[in-house]
């Protein structure tokens, strides 16, 4: 009975293993998934137009910092340009 009782324990172990390893990759795919359909979805920034005229756009990343704002901002005052900040 001993036996019995071993052979039991060992099979609800093995198959307790198993299916949390099924359950890991499963997991594992859907995340895979989820990360290609955010890639696929990504859009790149708009870097080129096709105009009539030849034109500039000016653009500042100012996540990096703000201390040459007011720099900027006095150079393109006194050349009358435009340009965007994000």
């Amino acid at each position: 009975m001993n036996y019995t009782y071993k052979r039991i324990k060992a099979f609800i172990l093995s198959i307790s293993v198993f299916l949390v390893a099924l359950l890991t990759i499963i997991g594992f795919i859907i995340s895979i998934k989820n990360i290609c359909s955010l890639i696929q979805k990504y859009e790149s920034p708009i870097n080129r137009v096709d105009t009539k005229e030849e034109q500039i756009a000016l653009t500042f990343d100012v996540a990096w910092g703000s201390e040459n704002i007011e720099d900027i901002l006095d150079i393109l005052d006194k050349y009358n340009a435009k340009a965007t900040f994000f």
